[in-house]
């Protein structure tokens, strides 16, 4: 990788890390919920990267490798399901699940088409 690409990739995934600390540390105290609005959020946004067809690697890099991927991470999604499990909350297992897929789905479509409307 070059040092040029590096940089791009720097740069997103830092403001990434930042506007997800913005946002989980503002937002409100259940780390949960908190979690299910940094995904949405970086659902329509990915939605919108995708309705935008930008083939620049450079662009590729900074936006979506790197601030989308630090902005919304699996890993966090993941650990606050098996913690519902671990808690035998299986109710709140079911509904996180439910809710973070349905609705980043759906973000990522809304985003997709507004952008489409928009740009054509």
């Amino acid at each position: 990788m070059s040092s040029e690409s590096l940089i791009y990739l720097i740069l997103g995934s830092t403001l990434g890390v930042f506007s997800r600390l913005l946002i989980t540390k503002k937002v409100d105290k259940l780390a949960r919920k908190n979690i299910l609005k940094v995904n949405l959020i970086a659902s329509f946004f990915t939605g919108i990267y995708i309705a935008l067809n930008i083939f620049d690697y450079r662009a590729f890099l900074f936006l979506s490798v790197g601030f989308l991927g630090c902005f919304s991470t699996f890993s966090s999604f993941i650990f606050h399901l098996f913690k519902l499990l671990q808690e035998q909350k299986y109710v709140h297992f079911f509904k996180y699940y439910i809710e973070t897929l349905i609705f980043s789905f759906l973000l990522v479509f809304i985003g997709y088409l507004l952008t489409k409307i928009i740009f054509n």
